[in-house]
């Protein structure tokens, strides 16, 4: 009797052009399930929340499940709920994987053994105004996004939209991506909707990392030139889109303060932080005492090897600042 080859044949052909859909399909549902049980637990704690890229962009820009997913779960929650926010997550089991840093828009929590992180974003990078503006400005324009198992609050398209311009302007690990993503929102908005993006721009002090976003794609520049957007950009959008090194956002965000007295605590604590940040951020602090005390030590040299290229960064970030960084 004849083996049935031919069928077997078959499968094993179709099964690996299928496969990235079906891995992509099968982290979507899992990042659905977790935004809805985080998002569901934060508003049962009187906690607003907004569900940031991840499902939003996925279902908007990506309806048929290709080969798009993504890797964690961004919330954005008001300045006022962050810790609350923060002790919701570590009550339902979740873990800091960084120490908390002021010149930092999210940090990561993550639960032992599980995958999927979540950010928890007190802002947006790019943005001008400060967290708490910023919360009441895109708070208010938000819609309900119905998933399998439950819902939750996105931007509208036009925040979407500055929220995927925003985050292809930074050197990030997940830069083609965010390339391909923006390319879609191009693709899938009008100019008018554009038009919103801007003004909703100009309300968060984001023009600029706006049209540092947009002008990293050829059909982005023309929408660029008809928003007549900026062609200048920030010292941390300069730092932040060349992929800035240890040190150095926190350095220029010394230089642009005010006071020697003020300097020298913001200095103070970045060198010396608290000792839970110190166990977030180094093993070594998390063995006892003498770990901890050896940690600190080890952050001296630490820091030493790293302040020259900090300064270095920090010093060409401001000199693109002054000038026309991008084309117009």
């Amino acid at each position: 009797m004849a083996e049935p080859t031919s069928r077997l044949a078959d499968d094993d052909v179709e099964a690996p052009s299928r496969r990235p859909e079906l891995i992509a399909a099968g982290v979507a549902l899992a990042l659905e399930a977790l935004a809805v049980d985080v998002t569901a637990e934060l508003e049962r704690s009187g906690i607003e929340n907004i569900v940031l890229k991840g499902p939003s962009v996925i279902r908007w820009l990506y309806p048929t499940n290709t080969d798009r997913y993504s890797v964690d779960v961004d919330l954005l929650v008001a300045p006022a709920d962050l810790e609350r926010a923060e002790a919701t997550l570590a009550v339902r089991g979740f873990e800091p994987l960084e120490p908390r840093r002021d010149d930092k828009h999210a940090r990561s929590w993550m639960r032992p053994g599980e995958p999927l992180p979540v950010d928890l974003h007190r802002s947006l990078v790019g943005v001008g105004v400060d967290d708490e503006t910023a919360w009441n400005v895109l708070s208010g324009l938000t819609d309900r996004l119905e998933v399998p198992g439950g819902a939750f609050s996105v931007l509208q398209p036009h925040g979407r939209a500055l929220h995927l311009a925003l985050h292809a302007a930074q050197e990030t690990p997940d830069k083609q991506q965010a390339l391909r993503d923006l390319g879609r929102g191009l693709e899938a908005l009008e100019l008018d909707a554009w038009r919103q993006t801007r003004d909703l721009a100009a309300r968060l002090d984001a023009l600029p990392a706006l049209g540092a976003g947009l002008r990293l794609l050829p059909e982005g520049k023309a929408v660029a030139r008809e928003l007549r957007l900026p062609t200048s950009v920030t010292p941390e959008i300069a730092l932040r889109a060349t992929g800035a090194p240890d040190l150095s956002l926190g350095v220029n965000r010394l230089l642009e303060m005010n006071g020697v007295a003020t300097r020298a605590r913001y200095a103070a604590t970045r060198a010396f932080p608290s000792p839970a940040a110190m166990r977030a951020w180094s093993p070594l602090a998390r063995r006892g005492r003498l770990g901890l005390a050896a940690a600190y030590a080890w952050r001296v040299p630490w820091l030493a090897t790293r302040v020259v290229p900090a300064l270095r960064a920090v010093r060409a970030a401001r000199g693109v600042s002054k000038g026309h960084s991008v084309d117009a």
